[in-house]
């Protein structure tokens, strides 16, 4: 039986598209002329989640990360508006008023997400519509790592006084990687694609949800 629920933040509780920022990138690049195949492009993306873990972690700075990101694309530093582009997001109405929904039934609602000290600062607006938040900046641990979900259950038992396994728990993340690295701990994780699959997908698992209200 499903008890409580955990959520990303970015690109499913609010309408940030890192497929948007990469375009961006690209056609900064382009206007350099520089081009890029779908295989470098798949590399690149590949280089920079290993270096964003790194910068999670507090292993580096924003300066290192964004350089890093600057040198990936071959493109100025001050081009790289990393923060810039990223503090201008907004709440998803849709799964907003979902979630809201699912606390008003009972259910525990965590956030997670993987979010830079720069980052949260933007995303810890959104914290309003969750029991708990954790960011990857605060724990210094980044999805899909095991710890940042033993944290997150940790935090829902201690407020909420409820006995919790891995089995009570659904995910859902637009991230493949972070989806598939729940899975083989044992939480039931969905990839997130819109609000209406996100209902079905709940439905389909016993977890009672209304039509969703727009917040």
């Amino acid at each position: 039986m499903i008890k409580a629920l955990m959520f990303d933040v970015d690109g499913v509780v609010n309408d940030y598209s890192s497929g948007g920022y990469v375009e961006y990138l690209v056609s900064c690049a382009e206007a350099r002329g520089r081009s890029f195949g779908d295989q470098e492009l798949g590399e690149i993306r590949l280089r920079l989640v290993s270096a964003e873990k790194d910068y999670l972690e507090g292993r580096s700075d924003v300066g290192t990360f964004e350089k890093r990101i600057a040198d990936e694309y071959g493109i100025g530093v001050d081009e790289v508006q990393w923060v810039a582009r990223y503090k201008d997001t907004k709440a998803n109405p849709e799964v907003v008023g979902l979630i809201g929904s699912l606390r008003e039934k009972g259910y525990p609602v965590a956030f997670i997400t993987n979010a830079t000290a720069e980052g949260a600062v933007i995303t810890r607006k959104f914290a309003k519509y969750a029991d708990v938040f954790v960011a990857a900046c605060d724990v210094g641990i980044a999805k899909p790592e095991k710890g940042i979900f033993d944290i997150a259950m940790g935090r829902i038992v201690g407020k909420f006084g409820i006995d919790l396994s891995y089995g009570d728990v659904v995910f859902i993340d637009d991230s493949r990687v972070n989806v598939e690295g729940a899975r083989r701990i044992g939480i039931d994780s969905i990839l997130f694609s819109g609000a209406d699959m996100l209902i079905e997908e709940l439905r389909s698992r016993g977890v009672g949800v209304r039509e969703r209200k727009k917040a």
